[in-house]
């Protein structure tokens, strides 16, 4: 049997089943996927089932005090200034983000502060030739003054980054795009006379605030640095 333009009954039925699967999987592609719309906020069902939370709408700056920040295309983008997390101080805790950095950029991530003082995990531009001449503790990732991290993979400038910062007790790790380019156990370390050859007290901190600090490029000039996706996790 055929219908009045000349196809199969069944063919009909075959096309009506496909149309209804297509219809479906859009729908539930549309509940599962990310929108791309918001790519600040990031924070998989996995993650969140871990106890990951999301510290960025994508949209605004609420939840975050400072100055010299934006948004653009759903990533903070630091334009020289300083900025802090307003959810209160932290202690233990695993920070999930994604970094884009300008050519020499000059960035870092203060964690465990009372604001007067930084602990500060190095966020930089080390592959900028006007940068060849950073000490070991100044390249990305090193825990400023006190412990290098490892080089070689960090992106070049205008390329996304992975990044996971996990701070336990006197243990501090840094894993970039897959690596873990630092592991320091502070007990181990005398904070007193560090490798900059000053002290770093303030790392005997057991909590604070946490936030970016920004810095002049290798140019002295505002080189801009984008974040998204942050997602913050809280440990015992």
């Amino acid at each position: 049997m055929t219908n009045s333009i000349g196809m199969p009954a069944y063919l009909r039925a075959v096309r009506r089943l496909l149309i209804g699967c297509l219809a479906l999987w859009l729908a539930v592609a549309c509940l599962t996927t990310p929108s791309a719309e918001e790519p600040g906020v990031g924070v998989s069902a996995e993650e969140a089932a871990e106890g990951f939370e999301s510290l960025f709408d994508g949209k605004t700056l609420a939840g975050w005090h400072g100055s010299g920040w934006s948004v653009e295309d759903g990533a903070l983008v630091c334009h020289g200034g300083f900025i802090t997390y307003a959810g209160g101080e932290l202690a233990n805790f695993v920070l999930r983000f994604d970094v884009k950095l300008s050519p020499g950029a000059n960035n870092g991530f203060n964690f465990r502060s009372d604001g007067s003082f930084w602990n500060e995990l190095q966020v930089i531009d080390d592959t900028d030739p006007l940068n060849r001449d950073l000490k070991p503790y100044q390249t990305h990732g090193s825990l400023y003054g006190v412990a290098p991290a490892k080089r070689g993979f960090l992106k070049g400038p205008g390329e996304w980054n992975t990044q996971e910062i996990r701070a336990d007790g006197t243990k501090i790790a840094v894993t970039l795009n897959g690596t873990r380019i630092l592991d320091v156990d502070l007990a181990t370390l005398d904070l007193d006379h560090c490798l900059d050859g000053t002290a770093h007290p303030g790392l005997r901190q057991k909590s604070g605030v946490i936030g970016w600090l920004g810095h002049a490029n290798a140019k002295e000039e505002p080189g801009d640095v984008w974040f998204r996706r942050l997602r913050l996790k809280k440990l015992p």
